[in-house]
């Protein structure tokens, strides 16, 4: 799913199904990834996060790329972030089940890289 609003940015939005639990949908925009689990029935599923949802502020222009869900459920959320005018690095973010950060997973819920230069 791709959108282009008024301001120009760009939203990127990837979709996995974990189960007969729980899909999970997650999407950025600018500065921010969210993530949202849905219970079986179609509801948000009030267990993670606020009310089904995590807002996510990284502090940098994010494009997630996708999502994925580990077998003990806790939740990955990959990209790209911009850093200055020609390059940008990897982002890995990881989720617990209740949607709180994991904050043992790289440093403070991250693992970020430079890997790549734009032309």
């Amino acid at each position: 799913m791709r959108a282009r609003g008024r301001n120009t940015a760009t939203t990127e939005g990837h979709m996995r199904k974990m189960g007969s639990r729980r899909t999970w949908i997650a999407g950025s925009a600018v500065a921010v990834i969210t993530a949202a689990a849905f219970a079986a029935a179609g509801s948000l599923d009030g267990t993670f996060g606020a009310g089904g949802v995590v807002h996510t502020n990284v502090g940098a222009s994010t494009q997630l790329k996708d999502v994925a869900v580990q077998g003990d459920g806790r939740v990955l959320l990959g990209g790209w972030d911009r850093v200055g005018t020609s390059t940008d690095r990897w982002r890995i973010r990881r989720y617990a089940t209740d949607g709180s950060v994991d904050t043992g997973f790289g440093s403070g819920g991250s693992m970020t890289g430079r890997t790549r230069t734009r032309s």
